[in-house]
């Protein structure tokens, strides 16, 4: 092969370190027609070369460009006479078609080279086009089955030539054949034997990506003692030969072994380490999946809040990036940790979400595959009047091919068409499943407030019936009991005692009648209601002192709001009083024209477990905030006490009072 000048060399490194970056791309495309420019006449193969740059270079961009100057090349071969020339340029010509998916003439390509490779007796060359032709089967055509024959033809010319780096690449092929099919064993053999093979190269580059791979093997086999020794290599590798995305990519593979082989500690620092990394080079896909990774950690350690805020912010730069895999992976994090917080609202929105996002995902993978084909059929009907004065192609084969397009065409259509109506009937169906489960939450809702209201009327009635019943029955026994005369001190005392008695069951049953319905609450409103119950405890409950704080200005509520607080804050102070064993709490009220917010604090021994599993009290505290549409959440600490925090949307009513 020619050498390319220092000139040249430069502009090809300029061009594979500018390629990823948009700002650069006139740059880069500049320097190259520059330097094609400057390439002496008689320099076939370093003007193949730079062609065969720029035909990359526009392959995603512009793909008409990148096919002029794929024809340029092929120009080229029918201006050179040099048989070694020929079978380089046509090395270059298959190598484009693999890189950007093939012109529709690669098998042709390849059958020239390959014949004029056989006749040179060129072993390097025929184990590189036939590895060529297996990665364009494997991943372009996704004809394991074919690519499988080019690999085993790769390997045993490569083997017959003794070249080594071609025999690392068609075991490393053959282990993601067997990868892919979820042969692990297999995989991991020959993922093993290429590092064998690189290992005596000095090419740390495709060892780098050996190790990486037998990692991959190893964690799928579970063997992830050796999986992170091999990774560990394939680390220290990357940073040797300073290659930044390798090196992420590495850490990328780690993090998810740790998390397979659920080591949760390991995988949440790697995870870190990948993201300080990821930002600090500025590969925001990697980003994207440290941040997702770390928002379904914390969920899986039950801590929802965290992994809802990591995994709305990793959600929101999947979306930027359009990352479809990340997005996805994402709704399912959120939906998870609504869940957990039982939020299921807020969960059955973002299932919707999730729902139309893969309904529109899949009609763009869909149309994308349809715009494919057709640039694919575009490109050959451009490409037909070079083909017809080159002879390459017989006029016979020509329409054989364009009747086979056509029909392949037609049939995709037709199949796009019964999928486009197939996911229209499928996405109706699920409005429909997904209306009736929300008219089942909000007749459970109404049901729930009902039952609410009628306990209050309960309430009302026993407390009145207390009242104006038992408590006046118990005045009259008192009088009669006072009006009777006893006739010795014997029956004095007792005649007192039975007054006593009498009078402690006239103050008890008040008690009861006021804590069933406090007529403080209905007359004067949440706030003095509190305070009176503040005082009540504060004076029946030795050693705990208790605080009430009302900020200022507080918004009405509406009365039914007023009862349901009253009624919280009411189950938090028993449950203080009966369990915390705390000599401190501290009640904060606090209203806006949007939220009223309660904070319930104590210095005493926490619980044990959350608000969802808790006790009888906790669980219809819950019940009343989640009738209200708001949110109920508790912090405890076994040392320092437990903090239960209300949350309640509100509407201001301005005739209360």
């Amino acid at each position: 092969m020619v050498r390319l000048g220092i000139r040249s060399k430069l502009i090809i490194v300029l061009l594979g370190l500018f390629s990823h970056k948009e700002t650069y791309a006139q740059l880069a495309t500049a320097s190259l027609k520059q330097a094609l420019l400057k390439t002496p006449v008689d320099s076939v193969l370093k003007q193949g070369e730079l062609l065969w740059q720029l035909a990359s270079w526009y392959s995603e961009s512009k793909p008409d460009s990148s096919q002029y100057f794929s024809n340029e090349v092929f120009k080229l071969v029918n201006r050179t006479t040099d048989p070694k020339l020929k079978l380089q340029l046509y090395l270059l010509l298959v190598r484009n078609d693999v890189t950007t998916g093939g012109s529709g003439y690669i098998n042709l390509y390849a059958d020239k080279a390959i014949l004029l490779a056989e006749e040179q007796e060129n072993a390097s060359s025929l184990a590189r086009l036939n590895y060529y032709m297996g990665y364009y089967y494997q991943y372009i055509k996704q004809n394991p089955d074919s690519a499988a024959g080019y690999f085993v033809q790769t390997l045993r010319v490569a083997s017959k030539a003794g070249d080594a780096s071609m025999i690392g690449h068609a075991n490393t092929a053959f282990g993601k054949l067997y990868l892919s099919g979820q042969h692990y064993d297999s995989a991991y053999y020959y993922f093993n034997k290429a590092v064998e093979c690189f290992k005596m190269l000095p090419d740390e580059k495709n060892l780098t990506v050996a190790y990486l791979n037998l990692g991959g093997a190893q964690a799928s086999l579970k063997k992830f003692k050796g999986a992170h020794l091999s990774l560990e290599k394939a680390y220290n590798l990357s940073i040797k030969t300073d290659d930044k995305k390798m090196e992420t990519m590495v850490l990328f593979n780690i993090a998810n072994t740790y998390h397979r082989n659920n080591e949760k500690a390991a995988a949440r620092k790697t995870a870190g380490s990948l993201y300080q990394k990821a930002k600090a080079y500025g590969q925001q896909d990697m980003i994207i999946y440290a941040t997702t990774l770390l928002a379904t950690l914390k969920l899986e350690d039950g801590d929802s809040n965290a992994a809802l805020a990591q995994a709305l912010d990793a959600l929101r730069m999947s979306k930027a990036e359009r990352i479809a895999e990340f997005i996805s992976a994402n709704y399912e994090t959120i939906i998870g940790a609504c869940k957990t917080k039982k939020d299921f609202e807020r969960a059955l929105f973002y299932l919707e979400e999730k729902k139309r996002f893969d309904d529109s995902l899949a009609r763009v993978q869909s149309t994308n595959y349809l715009e494919k084909l057709k640039g694919e059929y575009n490109l050959e009907i451009k490409n037909k009047e070079l083909f017809e004065k080159t002879e390459l192609l017989q006029q016979k084969e020509k329409d054989s091919r364009n009747k086979s397009i056509i029909i392949a065409l037609l049939c995709v259509m037709l199949v796009g068409f019964l999928l486009f109506f197939y996911l229209l009937w499928e996405r109706r169906k699920t409005g429909l499943r997904l209306q009736r489960q929300r008219a089942d939450y909000r007749k459970q809702l109404q049901n729930f407030q009902s039952f609410i209201n009628g306990q209050e009327t309960e309430r009302r009635r026993i407390a009145s019936d207390l009242h104006d019943g038992l408590a006046q029955n118990l005045v009259m026994l008192r009088m009669h009991v006072a009006g009777l005369s006893a006739d010795t001190e014997t029956d004095k005392t007792k005649q007192n005692a039975l007054q006593e008695e009498i009078n402690q069951l006239i103050n008890e049953t008040r008690k009861i009648a006021h804590n069933m319905m406090p007529d403080v609450l209905t007359e004067l409103g949440l706030q003095r209601a509190l305070k009176s119950l503040v005082s009540r405890l504060s004076d029946v409950t030795m050693g705990l002192e208790i605080r009430l704080e009302i900020a200022t200005p507080f918004v009405p509520l509406d009365k039914n709001i007023e009862i349901q607080l009253y009624r919280i804050v009411q189950e938090l102070l028993n449950n203080v009083v009966k369990h915390a064993g705390a000599t401190q709490c501290e009640i904060y009220l606090a209203s806006t024209p949007q939220w009223v917010t309660v904070r319930v604090n104590d210095n005493g021994k926490g619980v044990k477990s959350n608000t969802s599993t808790g006790g009888m009290g906790l669980k219809s505290v819950a019940s009343r905030v989640h009738s209200l549409g708001g949110e109920f959440s508790n912090d405890t600490n076994r040392e320092q006490g437990c903090q239960f925090t209300v949350n309640i949307p509100i509407q201001p009513n301005d005739d209360d009072t």
